[in-house]
This record gives C-alpha cells, structure tokens and sequence, in this order.
C-alpha cells in the first residue's frame, strides 16, 4: 500500500454535520472505531501487498519478463497509482452527489469488490491456456496492474479518511502508529503468502488477494457511512519542526523512488544467488521486517522529535541499504551473497521507515492546515513509484542494446538513483532554506 499521511485526506470524504445525523457508532456517520479500521487496514494490506509486492516476482517467474519488462511494469504501476489517487476526491463527490451510494463507505465497498473481481483475470486466463503457452497470457498481467492499481491508489485515502476523521491530534498520533505497524506488518504476511505456490504458478496467489478482499467487507461495512470532520485544534510546536515538515514531505517521494528502483530487480538479484525462485518474495521480505521494526521502535523512543536524524541518518541507511543490496552478487555468492542482501535488505528498510515515520509525525505535530490534500499527496507517493522503475530502464536497455546478452549494469543503476536521490536531497535543502526564511520573517514581523 502507499503510505500517505492520514491527516491529509480530502475535506469532501469527511462526513458533514447536518440535522439528524446519527451518532458514531456501527452503521452511522461519525468517528469510526479503530479496531475496525485497523482490521479492514491489515486484512487490505495484505491483498494489495501480493500484487504490488509480488507483481515482479510473478512477472519474472510465470510469463518470464526481461529486466525492460519488469522496469515498464513498474512505470505503468506508478502512472495509474496517480491516476487513481488523483481522481478519489472527484469520485466519491460524484458518487454522492447522483445519490448512487450514501457515502464514502460505499465507494470503498465498491473498490474492494472491483479489486478482487480483477483478480480472476490473469488467474483465468492462466488456467485457460495450455501449460507450454502460459508465458503468452502476460496481457492479463498488465491489464491487471493497470486498473488494480489505479483502484487502489483511490482506495487508501478512503481508508486514511475513516482513521482520521473526528479524532483529535492526541488521538490521531496514538492511531497512527498503530496503523503503520498494521500495514507494514500485513505486508510481511504477503510476502509469505506466495510461498506455498510452485514458482511457475505464483499468479494464483492473487487468489489470496481476492479472497482477502471480500473478507474485509465483513468489516468494512461496519464503519460510518461518512468519516468524521477532521478536528481543526491547534496547539504550539517548536520552530524546528516548521521546518522538518517540509524536508521529510521532499524526501518521502525520494523513498519511494529507491524503492521502486530496487524491486523490479530483486527478483534477479535473488536469482542470481541461488535462491529457490519459490522462496524468492520470502527473502525479499527482509526490508518489510526491518521496517515494521523500526515503525515499532520510533513509536517508543522520542529522541528524535525536532531534530535532523531520520532525515540524515534516514537516507544515509536507504542509499546505503540500496547499494549493498543491488551490489551482494559482486561481492559474494551463495549463502554469504544471500546474508548479504539481506543485511542490504535490512539497513534499506530502516532508512525507509525513518523517513516515513518522521513525514507523518511533523506533519500532525504542525497541523493538518499545512499538509496537502491527501489524493495529491498519494499522487507524490505515485511519483516516486514512477521514477524509481524509470531507472531501471536505461540500464536495462543498455544491456539489451549490446546483443551480448550481458546483464543490466548495476553501477550504473547505482548512478541513477544516486543521481535522482541527490536531486531530492538538493530540493529538500531548498525546503529548509524557504521554511527557515518564513520563520524569520514571521519573528521579525
């Protein structure tokens, strides 16, 4: 799932008090319970963790993808991500508007159905075709990815909505750490979910994806019809956070940027240390350990509140994490080229989940005035879901542009990302530099 900043979600989701609104509780308009929320969050989580996660383990395993392939796959994933997070707010007003459904609450029903539906697709079309053509259904994959995607990245800002809605800041900050270690840790489970499926079948697991999603309708319909009208308290922060806000704002679509860039390549990577391909999205899973770990560890330990470590420290490990892992095959093989990535693997994903973590704090502690819409926000997430697979592609077609049958050069990917990552940490500087003006000024006046 995409990690946006829950305070952020689209004021026309927010449910509006009018005569004879009911009060919150089961069935009704209002603050919904977040244990509901968190289940609907974790049992979704683990649905859309198999195709966004696994989509490239499939891909390589099942209709046999090149490294161009696998990068485009990737593009069209981000594209329609923002595509779907930018059209949420236009489509539930819609929806509402022509009377066609009640609320918000509808709309994500509605979503979760339609996702499991597409789910049928690649899995029919797999079984239709004898087992020597399988590799020729790979229209289904992007078919799929296509709209999955789309629908999902109009999907989680509804769910965002409903954890956010009526609560106050205090209330908000309890929920949200919750709720990162919910979708992080469902993200593991899907990840292990594809084990159980031979290598050359992986496709059926989005089965699971389906199955997940029609569980999570009983629910999901026991939330509001509408989600609570976002509390507008305000309180004092210390200057320094006027400033990190916008900094980890800048750095939270770098993240996803190197994220992107990394998975539709750790397939091969795996591969190329020997590991079985049916246990490869189980060792591609070490990141999403690291990171709900960390998720666990910031939401304890407060020594980092206003000052520059997660951004510093955040990207010093993500880079690093990155590097070593798209490196392990050079240095080792085998089982140590394995412990490799996977250390790789690990320091990656405390970098990921500092920065993250750190984005969603300041943007609460500052206030959610500050913090842009949600769709667009999750539309910045789609960018770095967009870039990072971008990268992949000139490496790629280097490779294949020599006929030699080499493999995509990892330095260069290294340069690019490195590249790209530089050209955030340059923007964020300038964030810092405009935040530290205004709050100058404002002093002044």
């Amino acid at each position: 799932m995409s990690t946006t900043l829950p305070p952020t979600v689209p004021g026309p989701l927010a449910h509006q008090p009018e005569a004879g609104a009911h009060p919150p509780g089961h069935g009704a308009t209002g603050v919904a319970s977040l244990s509901t929320v968190l289940i609907v969050t974790w049992i979704n989580s683990m649905a859309t963790g198999i195709p966004y996660n696994g989509i490239f383990y499939i891909c390589k395993n099942v209709y046999g993808f090149t490294a161009v392939q696998s990068g485009l796959m990737g593009v069209l994933l981000g594209v329609t991500y923002i595509a779907g997070a930018l059209g949420t707010g236009p489509l539930v007003r819609g929806l509402i508007a022509s009377g066609r459904v009640k609320g918000a609450r509808d709309v994500l029903a509605g979503l979760a159905l339609l996702m499991a539906g597409l789910c049928v697709l690649p899995i029919a079309v797999f079984f239709s075709a004898p087992e020597a053509e399988r590799a020729s259904g790979a229209w289904s994959a992007w078919v799929f990815m296509g709209l999955y995607s789309a629908l999902c990245g109009g999907f989680w800002p509804i769910v965002e909505a409903f954890l956010a809605g009526g609560r106050t800041a205090k209330q908000l900050r309890g929920a949200t750490g919750k709720f990162n270690i919910t979708w992080s840790s469902a993200l593991i489970a899907s990840m292990w979910a594809m084990v159980p499926f031979d290598a050359a079948s992986q496709v059926i697991a989005l089965g699971v994806t389906a199955f997940l999603h029609v569980l999570s309708l009983a629910w999901l319909l026991r939330l509001p019809r509408k989600p609570g009208e976002h509390s507008h308290e305000t309180h004092r922060v210390p200057e320094s956070y006027h400033v990190l806000l916008p900094v980890h704002r800048v750095l939270l679509p770098v993240v996803y940027l190197v994220m992107y860039a990394l998975s539709p390549v750790l397939p091969a990577l795996i591969q190329s240390l020997g590991v079985g391909a049916r246990w490869e999205p189980a060792v591609g899973s070490a990141w999403l350990a690291a990171r709900v770990a960390t998720f666990g560890l910031l939401e304890r330990w407060h020594g980092w509140h206003g000052k520059w470590i997660t951004a510093t420290v955040g990207m010093l490990t993500l880079v690093a994490g990155f590097v070593l892992a798209v490196t392990s095959p050079l240095i080792a093989q085998g089982p140590a080229g394995v412990a490799v990535l996977v250390a790789g693997l690990l320091v990656f994903g405390v970098g990921a989940a500092s920065i993250y973590c750190a984005a969603l704090y300041y943007a609460m502690e500052v206030g959610a005035a500050e913090v842009e819409a949600g769709g667009m926000h999750e539309a910045m997430i789609g960018v770095g879901y967009t870039l990072g697979p971008i990268a992949t592609l000139a490496p790629a077609l280097m490779a294949r542009a020599s006929q030699s049958g080499a493999e995509p050069s990892k330095w260069v990917l290294i340069g690019i990302v490195g590249g790209m990552t530089g050209v955030g940490v340059v923007l964020a500087a300038g964030a810092a530099r405009r935040a530290r003006n205004r709050l100058g000024r404002v002093n002044r006046g």
